[in-house]
């Protein structure tokens, strides 16, 4: 699996998503993980966006990467059993 680093960001995600629909080529990709977040994933360079409801505005708007990717795809150690 591949993922997204600055360098393969596409003008839009690099300016960074705002309002109800993000950008024009973000797609609703999945619910997210808590009430009111879905995420939405760049048709043009894979970056997956989550919106949620913003402080100040109705929508807000953060990058997965920023929040779930570095924590959830770092490998653990298997711990051997003791006997």
């Amino acid at each position: 699996m591949t993922t997204t680093t600055h360098l393969e960001l596409c003008p839009r995600c690099l300016a960074g998503a705002h309002g109800e629909t993000g950008h024009e080529r973000l797609a609703f990709y999945v619910s997210g993980p808590y009430p009111g977040h879905n995420i939405y994933k760049c048709e043009d360079c894979g970056d997956r966006w989550i919106r949620h409801y913003g402080e100040d505005t109705p929508y807000g708007w953060t990058r997965y990467a920023t929040q779930f990717a570095g924590a959830m795809r770092k490998p653990r150690a298997v711990r051997s059993p003791t006997t």
